[in-house]
């Protein structure tokens, strides 16, 4: 971890869960981390709970990663503040309950922003920092075991609906974007996890 030291992650979905976790391992770690998520008072939980020593290295953004607008002020904010962004953690996501046939139209948008495009914008403005500064940088995009092929869920749990179709499009923007920085000779490397889906 030596050569990340002092560099800037971003997570976006910090305040809770898996978000939170990753941000106090690389915090730990010795990273500049910029935790993004609607909920700024958990935000502040976070940074309050770390250990004193650790505590100025967290940068607490409140930032809802389904409006573009917000993402763009909160990179432009780490642009002007941090000089950058070196790893990118794409966290944020939501599931409401309901049935795809039957649930507002409303609901399947706030899903289809929040965890597809949410991470497409995040994505976008991370991997543009990296190239113009020429750094061999990491995008990290935190899938579910929804979003992989051959995903059938169990008739006796809730349905994930607008979800699934979510994250099986997340599977395939982190494919595109790793093929594409391929093709560009680009030092990024990126990295897709599948977690266990559990309601």
């Amino acid at each position: 971890m030596d050569r990340w030291q002092n560099r800037v992650a971003v997570i976006s979905g910090a305040s809770s869960g898996i978000g939170a976790a990753c941000a106090r391992l690389l915090v730990a770690a010795g990273l500049q981390v910029v935790g993004l998520a609607r909920r700024t008072e958990r935000l502040e939980q976070l940074q309050q709970s770390l250990p004193e020593d650790q505590r100025g290295r967290f940068h607490r953004h409140t930032c809802d990663v389904s409006q573009e607008s917000q993402v763009d002020r909160a990179f432009e904010w780490i642009e002007r503040e941090l000089g950058g962004v070196d790893v990118l953690i794409n966290n944020a996501g939501i599931v409401l309950g309901g049935q795809l046939i039957d649930m507002p139209n409303q609901d399947i948008g706030r899903i289809l922003q929040t965890n597809l495009m949410g991470s497409i914008y995040c994505t976008k403005l991370a991997a543009g920092s990296m190239r113009r500064r020429q750094v061999a940088g990491h995008l990290f995009f935190v899938n579910s075991t929804a979003g992989v092929a051959g995903y059938k869920p169990d008739p006796a749990e809730q349905s994930l609906n607008a979800y699934t179709p979510s994250k099986f499009g997340l599977t395939a923007v982190h494919e595109i974007c790793r093929q594409e920085l391929i093709l560009k000779g680009s030092k990024i490397k990126t990295t897709v996890s599948a977690v266990l889906w559990k309601h």
